[in-house]
């Protein structure tokens, strides 16, 4: 609870409120009671609203995360696959240069 009865009756026996002359002590306090309630419960709803946000920025870095793995797996492939199309480039060169010269 955002403030307890107790609480709030101190404060209305502190402060005058003008306002409110012609309601008795209990009835402002069952007024004020009820409004701290609904301000916290209101207050809860907005926390509970930043912690969507966060699991949603949360399940986006996982996912951006699984995209990057991809990508750097991707990559291993293609430099594994420029490496043996290289090397076999080099084995035909080498050996068009070997008949040339034996021949």
């Amino acid at each position: 609870m955002l403030l307890e009865r107790d609480k709030i009756r101190k404060i209305i026996k502190e402060h005058k409120i003008t306002s409110f002359q012609n309601k008795d002590e209990e009835e402002l306090i069952d007024i004020l009671y009820e409004a701290f309630n609904e301000a916290s419960q209101v207050q809860s709803i907005k926390l509970a609203t930043k912690e969507d946000i966060k699991l949603v920025l949360e399940m986006m870095d996982r996912r951006f995360e699984a995209v990057d793995k991809r990508f750097e797996d991707m990559n291993k492939r293609f430099s594994m696959m420029f490496t043996f199309m290289n090397i076999g480039f080099g084995i035909l060169v080498l050996l068009t240069v070997l008949f040339k010269f034996i021949s």
